[in-house]
């Protein structure tokens, strides 16, 4: 390990040196990408990353995201762009896939899972879903499946050569705390924090859809898999696909996380007759476990789609959160807290909503608890008593002092928002939520 100066970087242009410089490097920057793109060979001294370790969730593992020199990152947009509006304008990419596509969100996705779900059970129909990961996705996808998953999607000719040379011969050093390590050959997978990374993972998993039969959502190497269930053939048929997604990992090159493989039966019976052989779905002989609850993009699904655990998983998180901004700031600094509870809490409390909207009035009182108590640690202690204010009529009246809105209002405007954005095309992937007259 060695010590590396704080303003030191793997390149010379810095992004402070692009933002002074402004539009007088336009026509230069023009010639070296045409130049890049006719030559085919992508500057070697692109293609060595800085790896700043980002913590994930739990803190046992990294993710690990590279720092590229910015005129690389400002090429990768160009290419971005462009190949995103060949593969939109042919429609090339599945409608299974929400993740890092446009016009498409982790929002999206949970809609449509919990509509199609719901629907099923007015119809007193049962779902089988099957929750699966792929291991380090990112970083074991082989360059050779990329490259071969770009011609197979039309990107051939210079542009595809360009591509192939972007994958080749990358290098990476770690950076922590102004200490680096000695750099290594990347020899698969994709830069995670550049532009074309995701790109190229969206492309490379694309063919999921075409060796399954079941319907499927993907978000990047998230899939969920489900069937509704009528009877045992509608069982062996999920099978069926489950064993189609242990022939998509071979052909990918990747594998499936063993830890988070769970199977969540979604149904309103008390018993169900229908039931798959052996008792368990299992992916490669290893048994998928059935399980009540499952968490999915951040919003847990359970067994009778009620959504009860999702507002207490909800509500603890963003208590947590509400003490320690009470701890750390005394009452007088009002303002500042407002805008710690609005990025901290609030954006907790809003994630996804509009799916778990359809909640029972006790859920949505002990939402609206949440913003009560912090307008009780800001100004409002004395007047906002649980056992006087029963009916909400205080907390109303000083909502409108400080000029908020209450927690179930401010969903039902995110409700209509996305209802119109999926009307008017804005968002895609929705079209059975709204149909159109």
């Amino acid at each position: 390990m060695a010590v590396i100066p704080a303003e030191s970087s793997s390149s010379l242009v810095t992004n402070r040196l692009l933002k002074i410089a402004g539009t007088t490097i336009f026509y230069p920057l023009s010639r070296l990408f045409n130049l890049i793109l006719s030559t085919g060979k992508y500057p070697a001294a692109w293609k060595t990353a800085d790896v700043v370790p980002v913590p994930k969730k739990g803190g046992s593992t990294f993710r690990p995201i590279s720092l590229l020199p910015p005129l690389s990152k400002l090429f990768e947009k160009v290419l971005s762009d462009h190949i995103n509006s060949f593969l939109d304008r042919n429609k090339l990419l599945s409608d299974t896939q929400y993740g890092f596509r446009r016009r498409r969100s982790t929002e999206m996705q949970l809609l449509q899972m919990s509509h199609q779900w719901s629907q099923a059970l007015l119809e007193r129909q049962e779902v089988d879903a099957i929750f699966l990961d792929c291991t380090k996705a990112f970083d074991r996808l082989p360059h050779s499946v990329i490259v071969e998953s770009l011609a197979k999607h039309g990107v051939n000719g210079p542009l595809r050569f360009l591509l192939s040379d972007y994958l080749q011969e990358r290098r990476q050093r770690v950076v922590i705390d102004g200490f680096f390590s000695e750099e290594i050959a990347v020899t698969s997978g994709v830069p995670q924090g550049s532009i074309l990374g995701p790109l190229f993972f969206t492309i490379a998993v694309n063919h999921l859809s075409s060796k399954v039969k079941s319907p499927v959502f993907q978000y990047a190497d998230d899939i969920v898999l489900y069937r509704i269930i009528r009877k045992n053939d509608n069982c062996a048929a999920l099978q069926q696909d489950v064993n189609g997604i242990t022939e998509w990992c071979i052909e990918t090159g990747l594998e499936v996380n063993p830890s988070k493989l769970q199977h969540l039966r979604i149904s309103n019976k008390r018993t169900s007759n229908a039931k798959v052989d052996g008792g368990n779905y299992n992916l490669s002989s290893v048994i998928i476990p059935s399980v009540t609850e499952a968490e999915c993009l951040g919003a847990t699904f359970s067994s009778k789609l009620d959504w009860t655990a999702q507002v207490d998983k909800v509500t603890a998180k963003c208590r947590r959160r509400l003490c320690a901004i009470k701890g750390f700031f005394p009452r007088r600094f009002g303002s500042v807290k407002q805008l710690l509870f609005n990025s901290l809490v609030r954006s907790v409390m809003d994630h996804a909503s509009s799916c778990w909207h359809s909640t029972s009035k006790t859920l949505q009182r002990q939402l609206e608890t949440i913003q009560k108590k912090f307008l009780q640690s800001i100004r409002l202690g004395s007047l906002l008593n649980d056992g006087h204010d029963r009916d909400f009529k205080q907390y109303r009246s000083h909502l409108s002092e400080v000029d908020w809105e209450p927690v179930w209002e401010l969903r039902c405007k995110g409700i209509l928002l996305n209802a119109f954005k999926i009307w008017a095309g804005v968002f895609t992937g929705g079209d059975s939520i709204l149909k159109k007259e």
